[in-house]
């Protein structure tokens, strides 16, 4: 046959109000398809309404058969309503159709099918009709990782008085500018009278030259130097001084140099017009590749363990004293705590708490025969595990304060801070402190400190002397007669030796 039966139809679902439409929009193709006066045979064509439209035209773009137009498309090809007959081998696509596309309604959810197997009914119908994937909605997620990351700083350098410049010599004509890119230092080295240590063709030349002056963090460091003219005249024509040129260097060590980098001669700046009020600019541009991080290094920082905190969070909790459950009172002063963790550190406070004595049913404990000062500090000891009354100096305050923290250290059985207040008092023994500090260490068991006192009042007859003569002496002999003799054994074994 060389007629083509061309038909389209809906999509199964489509409902009634959709075939409606679909015989509307061709009805409407056949009648506008009338109005074309273009010569041509007799032909066919069956649409979805099942109407044989009446002279069937030839398109004025390629020639093929046509049936009618699309709705205010003018005179195009059906080739654009996938109505199209006997379409030229080998003829692209009409040139009407293009400029005039516009399908049909039905042509954005119908199909077409067709007898015909000739190629460019085919490639137009694939192009006119979508496929049912047109419907499906594929959501992709793309993400960018940068691998590498550079740090760039661009400064316009410019050198007034240029006629009195290009007549110093080499030396005197470098031009220095400190930068910091990165965290290192650089140092742009700009030669505005020729390059020194060169012959006699450099001397005309304005060069340009890097210098890193830091320590490398890594094995090196890479870095890229820029540099062109600027040109004072914005409208002026481009020539290859206004371009930009750059130069990597991989530096190593402190003081390490790129090459000189020749950016124009003396001539060529003031014929192309660089000058303007005796100055010239140089654009400069360093751009630093930032170390490259090590995985393994950064995965072993990520599964560090910070060191804890739970004494600052107790020492809080002692502070606003939220959820206190007893009160404490130490010579006149209210101190609110919390039973459970004053249990937990002290088993002498379990006992009064959790035991059968009769400071379990009671919210209120007075303590006696306690500096309150002194029961404030061990209660700060029991929330963080810190004394931050017995610092660094050995002062008399300091002194006074880890005694009465020693005597209440051994009553409530803290042996941590009793330790801490036995290594400061042995730091800070004197002739006033000797025989009271010898009392103490004998009332609570504390040997360390016992022999530091004994061999501090015997060491000399006049240190025995004056400590004789104090008061902690008196009630040294008084409260503990036996550490006397050891005092006289200790005194004895030391004339002897």
């Amino acid at each position: 046959m060389g007629d083509v039966a061309a038909r389209c139809w809906p999509w199964p679902w489509a409902g009634w109000a959709a075939r409606r439409r679909l015989r509307e929009d061709v009805a409407g193709v056949w009648r506008l398809g009338r109005a074309l006066k273009v010569p041509g045979r007799r032909s066919w064509v069956r649409g979805a309404t099942g109407r044989r439209p009446r002279n069937p035209r030839r398109c004025g773009g390629c020639g093929g058969r046509v049936g009618g137009v699309a709705a205010g498309s003018g005179s195009s090809c059906m080739r654009a309503s996938a109505f199209v007959l006997e379409p030229r081998v080998g003829v692209g696509r009409c040139p009407l159709s293009v400029a005039f596309r516009r399908r049909p309604r039905f042509a954005s959810w119908g199909f077409a099918w067709t007898s015909t197997g000739q190629r460019g009914l085919w490639s137009v119908l694939a192009l006119l009709i979508p496929s049912p994937l047109h419907f499906l909605s594929v959501m992709e997620k793309t993400t960018c990782t940068n691998l590498t990351d550079v740090v760039r700083s661009v400064q316009l350098l410019k050198v007034n008085g240029y006629s009195m410049t290009k007549t110093m010599d080499c030396e005197e004509g470098c031009i220095k500018s400190r930068w910091n890119v990165d965290g290192y230092d650089w140092e742009i080295r700009l030669y505005s009278a020729g390059l020194p240590g060169h012959g006699g063709f450099y001397s005309s030349w304005i060069a340009v030259e890097l210098v890193f002056l830091s320590e490398a963090r890594a094995r090196n460091v890479k870095a890229t130097l820029g540099y062109r003219l600027v040109d004072p005249i914005p409208t002026a024509r481009l020539n290859k001084f206004s371009e930009e040129r750059r130069h990597t260097v991989t530096f190593k060590n402190p003081q390490d140099s790129s090459s000189p980098h020749l950016i124009i001669q003396t001539p060529d700046l003031e014929s192309w017009r660089y000058i303007m009020d005796d100055s010239f600019t140089v654009q400069c541009t360093i751009t630093v590749l930032k170390e490259i991080p090590d995985l393994a290094t950064i995965s072993a920082k990520e599964v560090q363990v910070p060191s804890s905190n739970l004494h600052e969070h107790l020492g809080d909790l002692l502070k606003s004293e939220t959820g206190a459950d007893v009160t404490f009172v130490v010579s006149g002063e209210s101190f609110a705590a919390h039973k459970a963790i004053l249990a937990a550190r002290s088993p002498v406070l379990m006992a009064e708490f959790f035991g059968e004595m009769k400071e379990t049913r009671s919210p209120c404990v007075e303590i006696k025969d306690m500096e309150a000062a002194a029961f404030k500090a061990m209660l700060h000891f029991i929330y963080t595990d810190m004394v931050p009354d017995l610092g660094d100096k050995q002062s008399k305050t300091v002194v006074v304060m880890a005694q009465h923290l020693l005597v209440a250290a051994d009553r409530y059985g803290l042996g941590k801070l009793k330790l801490i207040c036995e290594r400061k008092l042995t730091g800070g023994i004197s002739v006033g402190t000797a025989a009271t500090t010898l009392v103490l260490a004998e009332q609570h068991n504390c040997s360390l400190l016992k022999a530091k006192c004994l061999e501090f009042i015997v060491r000399t007859v006049a240190t025995l002397d004056a400590v004789m003569a104090t008061e902690g002496y008196r009630h040294l002999e008084a409260s503990c007669p036996l550490v006397l003799r050891e005092l006289l054994k200790s005194a004895r074994g030391r004339k002897r030796s």
